[in-house]
């Protein structure tokens, strides 16, 4: 699964990897609640496309858990790998990753932290469990994209620029 032969996944190393990006931008106000509530986060190379719907997918953002007879085995895995179980687990697309330039590899680890959120209770405040430690979701996208990458780094894609151009000519009269 991991291994330096064209495994399916591999583990990020040196000079380029996200979580070096993702540590600035855990400062912005938008990601702040993963730092505040010390969420860990690892992060993996998907070495063979994913295709879904006919689209290449960037990056996933997982909660780490299975259930069931194989969970004590994946989290002894996780373990082995990261030294702990991490909170969120995102998977990146290598090959876009190689081929990106920093700006659009940014825009790639923002887009997956949107999705780690703190999750709420009943009253829409943030939810912790019984020890005070903050207890984590996933968050869907608010469109095709999420507006706060859209409000931060504008129209940066030709899909995205579509979509604009759509909202802003289409509609009924």
């Amino acid at each position: 699964m991991f291994d330096d032969d064209g495994g399916m996944f591999i583990v990020p190393e040196g000079a380029d990897h996200p979580a070096i990006i993702a540590e600035r931008l855990l400062d912005l106000p938008e990601h702040s609640h993963l730092r505040e509530g010390e969420a860990e986060i690892e992060w993996l190379f998907r070495t063979t496309p994913l295709i879904k719907s006919g689209r290449q997918v960037l990056g996933t953002c997982y909660l780490p858990t299975v259930q069931g007879q194989l969970k004590d085995f994946f989290l002894w895995m996780l373990e082995r790998q990261f030294g702990r179980i991490p909170h969120f687990l995102i998977v990146l697309d290598k090959g876009y990753w190689d081929t990106s330039n920093d700006r659009a590899r940014e825009i790639l680890c923002y887009h997956e932290l949107c999705h780690a959120v703190q999750a709420r209770d009943q009253y829409d405040a943030p939810k912790f469990d019984k020890d005070g430690r903050a207890v984590w979701a996933l968050r869907g996208h608010d469109v095709e994209e999420f507006t706060s990458v859209v409000e931060r780094y504008g129209a940066w894609n030709d899909d995205i620029q579509h979509f604009v151009t759509a909202a802003n000519t289409g509609g009924y009269a």
